[in-house]
């Protein structure tokens, strides 16, 4: 039993909290592929985030936007590629060298531009449960700083990709402010690659603010998110 009007109660509290800054608010169809769930965001525009063709599958069943959706997560193979491509994808978020190429290949032979974001690790502490933890070294998601800065620079210049910034990841269940800020800071300075034009394009700001699993807890307001990821 899901309730519709909490969904969009609390898509349409993130997309106010966003106000003027240029976003698309995304639903992570990994937290639950349901139709009707997905139908019901789909109406009201939302974006989607997935981690596999058969997830894509399920947003355009659904009626979603390919064009309002992006494809994350390791281990895409050339079907789920190409797959992305001819539907029209939003975007690819790659965090290594060989999925790179290979989206370079496989966007070569169908002759399509790919624009793709690299994930990189920020070296940041969401202060989280380590087991979903993915801002440090040791968890081994993203790109280090120098290798993002090199590999971003070569990659502008591979076919078929459109490199059109920088994402990050921190972890789930945030119940802390002092952590969001410094991805940013970190994507921005940290590397040469944070180009601006390249942040105005598309900016990867990717958190995961508590769920209230009990009466007492109290969850951040979504309130919080232009200042904790922008910087206002």
């Amino acid at each position: 039993m899901y309730s519709s009007r909490r969904i969009l109660s609390r898509f349409a509290e993130f997309h106010r909290a966003l106000g003027s800054y240029p976003h698309l608010v995304c639903y992570a169809v990994k937290a639950n592929s349901n139709l009707e769930v997905l139908r019901l965001l789909a109406r009201r525009n939302a974006g989607f985030d997935i981690v596999s063709g058969g997830e894509l599958f399920r947003v355009l069943q659904a009626g979603g936007k390919a064009s309002r959706t992006v494809f994350s997560g390791v281990g895409k193979t050339a079907d789920e590629i190409d797959y992305a491509l001819r539907s029209g994808i939003l975007m690819f978020n790659c965090e290594s060298e060989s999925e790179l190429r290979l989206l370079s290949e496989r966007a070569r032979r169908l002759r399509k531009n790919a624009p793709v974001a690299l994930r990189v690790n920020p070296q940041v502490n969401a202060a989280t449960h380590p087991y979903i933890a993915t801002g440090l070294k040791e968890h081994k998601f993203g790109l280090e700083m120098p290798l993002a800065e090199e590999l971003y620079e070569q990659a502008q210049e591979w076919p078929g990709l459109q490199m059109a910034g920088l994402s990050c990841h921190i972890g789930s269940q945030i119940t802390q402010l002092s952590p969001l800020p410094r991805p940013r800071e970190a994507d921005r300075d940290g590397t040469a690659v944070a180009q601006e034009e390249a942040f105005r394009q598309i900016p990867g700001c990717r958190r995961r603010l508590a769920t209230s699993y009990r009466q007492e807890d109290c969850p951040l307001p979504f309130r919080i998110m232009p200042s904790s990821c922008f910087g206002a």
